[in-house]
């Protein structure tokens, strides 16, 4: 039987789609193919071309002759850079061991690095959207209660530069690690940000781990700073986390400042070098905006951590630059994802088991553009890997997914994208369409 789409995008929304934009500004006539081949195999012209289309942030002047728009040598040259670097306007420090990470470019020892030359700051590019948009939702969060809150742009920037101010004040630097023991709290995306906005490491595990899972974790990255939950939700049941917490502590000896997110309860108060978050906050006078300082490219940006079923979990380090560009190309030329849209992500650690959610002013419709099968900048070995595990997928996944949001509608002609891939036919899942 031929896999029949359940809906077909009209030419207007073909031509508007930011991927149809991409391709007639940086390779006209080209088809889907076509693209795909060219992202692959130019590298040095893909990349800069994300960069200029998505609108990135950071040290992009060039000259006329220079095709990419980083200053210097350009992307993927060889390089390396001295091992402490002070920024003479500010003082600001950063810590960072030469050769501690490998080449971004070949990955090859000794091989190309991508953009070796260009100074970016993550955080900066997630809060750019201020402005006109100031007043427009950044974060709408729920909880398992139903409760709703929301963070504007505006809001979102203030927080961020309480958070790093204070971080500031507790000593951290560039290349610092900065911790999190959180569930999905917007203070998690907060102090996410607000470490990235100073070059430090963000790495997080989930309160559901128990206290042998998160200290071979932790363990290995140490943060000097640590956001902890007192405690979690789960089934309709509050599960109070400040004994597990006070265990995890007593073997993290280089974490500095335990700052606890949530209800500061009298067990939790008793927990040494911890204070409250909101007196912590309180403490430091902030300003009104955050301080971005741009850092390398390939700046350690996230710690995550596999499994753990081979021996202890093993830290991945993600690179500034690339998680930026490779969010910027899922996200605009993947996912179709516009100004106005809103979008529900929802993450495996280290793997990529990813599903996008987005629409406009609800979320009954996924917004995926009909060319989303078509990983751009990766080459056939991602695409196989992906392949064989889409009928996995769509058995095993989207059915959890689905149970968990009993109240989601797709509307007649909606599709799903699931780690990567976009499922234009009926599903077996609970889903009412229409």
């Amino acid at each position: 039987m031929t896999e029949r789409p359940i809906w077909t995008p009209g030419p207007e929304r073909v031509a508007a789609a930011n991927l149809s934009q991409f391709a007639a500004r940086y390779l006209p006539g080209a088809g889907m193919a076509e693209l795909w081949r060219w992202s692959v195999d130019h590298p040095d012209r893909f990349w800069p071309a994300v960069w200029e289309f998505c609108g990135g942030v950071g040290d992009s002047e060039r000259p006329p002759t220079c095709p990419s728009p980083w200053r210097g040598k350009g992307p993927f040259a060889e390089g390396s850079r001295d091992a402490d670097v002070t920024d003479e306007s500010s003082g600001h420090r950063e810590r960072r061991d030469e050769g501690s990470l490998p080449p971004t470019g070949g990955g090859q020892e000794g091989g190309s690095r991508g953009f070796p030359d260009t100074e970016l700051n993550f955080a900066e590019n997630l809060l750019r959207f201020r402005g006109d948009r100031s007043r427009r939702p950044a974060l709408i969060a729920w909880n398992e209660q139903g409760r709703q809150s929301e963070l504007s742009f505006a809001d979102l920037g203030t927080q961020v530069a309480r958070y790093q101010a204070a971080l500031a004040a507790a000593g951290v630097v560039s290349g610092d690690r900065v911790g999190g023991y959180l569930p999905n709290l917007p203070e998690t995306v907060i102090a996410a940000l607000a470490a990235a906005s100073l070059g430090a490491i963000w790495t997080a595990v989930s309160p559901d781990f128990g206290e042998r899972a998160v200290l071979d974790r932790l363990g290995q990255t140490r943060p000097k700073v640590l956001f902890a939950a007192t405690s979690t939700r789960y089934a309709g049941k509050v599960i109070d986390l400040a004994e597990r917490l006070a265990s995890i502590v007593a073997e993290l000896p280089d974490t500095e400042r335990i700052v606890l997110v949530g209800d500061p309860t009298p067990a939790a108060a008793q927990i040494p070098r911890s204070v409250p978050l909101a007196a912590w906050l309180d403490a430091v006078d902030a300003p009104p905006e955050p301080t971005f300082f741009r850092l390398p490219f390939d700046h350690p940006l996230y710690v995550v951590y596999s499994s753990g079923t081979t021996g202890l979990p093993k830290g991945i380090v993600h690179g500034a630059g690339g998680t930026l560009l490779q969010h910027l190309k899922e996200l605009i030329l993947h996912t179709d994802l516009k100004p106005e849209d809103r979008i529900f992500f929802m993450f495996g650690s280290a793997n990529r088991d990813e599903a996008f959610f987005a629409d406009a002013d609800r979320f009954d419709i996924t917004r995926v553009d009909s060319s989303a099968h078509i990983a751009f900048g990766a080459g056939p070995h991602y695409c196989a890997g992906a392949a064989a595990s889409k009928s996995l997928i769509a058995e095993v996944a989207l059915p959890a997914v689905f149970e968990r949001l009993p109240g989601l509608r797709l509307a007649p002609g909606a599709q799903v994208r699931f780690g990567g891939w976009a499922f234009r036919g009926p599903l077996s899942v609970p889903v009412a369409w229409g």
